[in-house]
């Protein structure tokens, strides 16, 4: 695969398993916008999400905080989320689709 590294585990005796998801940013070509944002933020991707699409919103210090938002898909392909729940701060988004993620940042102001 071009652009990113694959994690594998070699066991003694010479046997080799990927391990997790690789991380690959060119191959999913996904943005957050408005970035910042207030009560509401929309995730696209140029190339579509595939069928295990999911998300997960990490917050400053590493808390899964993904109860605290609604996401629904748009007719253009694009997801809405709603993050009026949110407390100012900064934000990690996490985006799984075709068995790749990425991360980006989202700031979140009232």
């Amino acid at each position: 695969t071009s652009g990113g590294s694959r994690s594998s585990l070699t066991s003694s005796l010479g046997c080799t398993w990927p391990v997790g998801i690789t991380e690959l940013s060119s191959e999913l070509n996904v943005s957050i916008f408005p970035n910042p944002s207030i009560d509401y933020f929309y995730i696209s991707n140029t190339a579509g999400f595939g069928d295990d699409f999911s998300i997960q919103l990490l917050n400053s210090i590493g808390q899964d905080v993904s109860s605290q938002i609604s996401a629904s898909k748009e007719n253009s392909g694009r997801y809405y989320i709603n993050s009026s729940a949110l407390a100012n701060g900064t934000y990690f988004v996490k985006v799984y689709s075709n068995s790749k993620s990425i991360t980006k940042s989202l700031t979140i102001i009232k």
